[in-house]
């Protein structure tokens, strides 16, 4: 049976709208409810409904038709029960040919009509009890009511005894259609009489050839003999085509794009090829979780944020528990994949989501990320002027920024914090045995390395560069010195090369005491302290 699930959003901000009035309506009137669709639980502005019948059909949403479904035309659905097939079973019913497969037919008008489903002389090809009956006709891409032949007496009469033939006249296939039986495990199919257009058994051929003949059809009893067709218009059987584009393609050098199969690729304006290829990352990440295990992780390539996208939440990540081994890459940070208000929960080392930018869709949304791995994400929120919190539970960041508020718990890694400029180590660094930094930040280094710095001129207001240590040139006297770049807690030194003044009253300066003379050579040592540079000895 067929089934329809459609993906509601707020175009403006991504979010799934819940509670929507969804139908389907049949056409070609598409006046009347034939399918109301309902919510998916755990997937907001997700509904669904099975049990679709093969027809036409238009989206109406809340009343008014979603002309994104299908377009003014609507669109076919169809299920997979309507197909022709033959399976150990019995083919009923009426079948035509529309848009390159086998579907139903509709209901004629009137039950008088001709072409009406189960009447006796019902024009349709229909097969009951293993027995084809009906005649029939290619009348366009359908199947439809042969004419009747001209006189009675011929071999091809429909509902003749004698009839047991498909022939072809003035291009209108007459006759009806039954089944030829061999007459020995080495001759193959053949007409009863000697007509040269069907296969028969020659009289001074061997088994193996004779079942090789070539004419307007191929008989054969052992399928696995196979001699290559003579000409375009001979028919061969499965494994002839199978041997064949197994040979052709194994001389062929495969292209560097090929189809994998733990590759499923979102291509925001790409088309959708079913296993392969999607355009919204809902439908990516449904298939790459239907498909995932722990012998076979799926991954989600998403190609970029593209152009031609029908849906403005193509890239919305839905959220919620996600399925083990499925894990998202991005070609670079380019690539932009939107979060919500939400939970994003995963298993431990099985989600992985790398390569790629994160954006917050709300504007003070408290987003939680839990046991999954970050790989050379960047974090940030473009919506609105609010400031969004992202929280990390038990993830491993590696390489990552962020330019936002965050927490952290129990994390392990590195991240960038890009608003405030400075590097966040998460969890225990070690190398070998000894701990280096751990939960706490505190670092315990075998030996601290000093910096010195360029020289500095004396002035009234100086500035530090990098390092920790740094000579002092001039008489000039220093009342300021810059923070920029520094935080509470800093210790400097710094080595007069001439005697001058260190202002405390006018400048960022303090010192039990008041002003002090340091001599040339002399080093003093400052505390950074709420932006105030202590000096701690002479």
């Amino acid at each position: 049976m067929a089934s329809v699930t459609i993906v509601l959003r707020d175009p403006a901000t991504g979010v799934g709208l819940p509670g929507q009035t969804v139908v389907l309506k049949r056409g070609p009137g598409f006046s009347s409810t034939d399918y109301t669709l309902t919510d998916v639980a755990g997937k907001p502005g997700a509904y669904k409904v099975t049990g679709v019948t093969t027809a036409v059909y238009k989206l109406f949403v809340n009343g008014t038709v979603d002309d994104s479904f299908g377009g003014d035309e609507g669109r076919e659905i169809f299920r997979t029960d309507d197909l022709l097939l033959k399976a150990g079973g019995t083919m009923t019913g009426n079948i035509a040919m529309g848009s390159n497969r086998i579907t139903g037919l509709p209901t004629p008008a009137a039950n008088d009509e001709p072409e009406t489903k189960g009447n006796v002389s019902a024009n349709y090809l229909k097969l009951t009890g293993g027995t084809l009956s009906g005649p029939i006709n290619a009348d366009g891409q359908r199947i439809t009511a042969l004419p009747n032949p001209a006189s009675s007496g011929e071999s091809e009469t429909k509902g003749s005894a004698e009839a047991k033939y498909l022939q072809m006249a003035g291009g209108t296939m007459t006759g009806n259609l039954t089944v030829l039986e061999a007459a020995g495990d080495n001759n193959p199919v053949r007409k009863v009489d000697a007509d040269s257009a069907y296969a028969k058994k020659g009289a001074n051929l061997d088994p193996v050839e004779t079942m090789q003949i070539y004419n307007q059809f191929i008989f054969r009893t052992l399928p696995y003999m196979i001699l290559a067709p003579t000409h375009v218009m001979h028919p061969a059987n499965r494994l002839f085509v199978e041997n064949y584009c197994t040979a052709l393609l194994s001389s062929i050098n495969p292209s560097a794009y090929q189809q994998s199969g733990n590759i499923i690729r979102l291509i925001p304006s790409g088309v959708v090829e079913t296993d392969k290829v999607y355009r919204e990352m809902v439908f990516a990440l449904d298939k790459a979780e239907d498909l995932a295990a722990s012998d076979r992780h799926m991954i989600i390539e998403f190609h970029g944020n593209g152009t031609g996208s029908t849906a403005g939440s193509y890239n919305m990540l839905p959220s919620g528990v996600a399925e083990p081994y499925v894990h998202i890459i991005g070609m670079s940070q380019a690539v932009i994949m939107g979060v919500s208000e939400a939970n994003y929960e995963g298993t431990a080392g099985a989600n992985i989501i790398s390569n790629l930018t994160i954006d917050n869709y709300n504007e003070d949304a408290e987003t939680t990320f839990e046991n999954k791995v970050f790989y050379n994400v960047k974090f940030q929120n473009s919506f609105g002027s609010g400031t969004p919190v992202y929280h990390f539970i038990n993830c491993v960041l590696i390489g990552c920024s962020i330019t936002t508020v965050y927490t952290f718990t129990t994390c392990k890694g590195d991240i960038y914090d890009l608003a405030l400029d400075r590097h966040i180590l998460l969890g225990n660094l070690q190398i070998g045995s000894y701990t280096v930094a751990d939960y706490n930040a505190d670092v315990r280094p075998r030996r601290l390395l000093g910096r010195q710095a360029t020289h500095i001129a004396s002035d009234a207001a100086i500035t530090l560069g990098n390092g920790n240590f740094f000579v002092i040139t001039g008489t000039t006297t220093i009342s300021t010195i810059s923070t920029s770049g520094w935080t509470d807690g800093s210790v400097v030194h710094l080595f007069f090369t001439a005697s001058l003044t260190l202002d405390t009253g006018g400048g960022n300066l303090a010192r039990i005491g008041g002003d002090l003379i340091p001599a040339a050579g002399q080093v003093v040592s400052f505390l950074l302290d709420a932006s105030t540079w202590i000096i701690l000895e002479v």
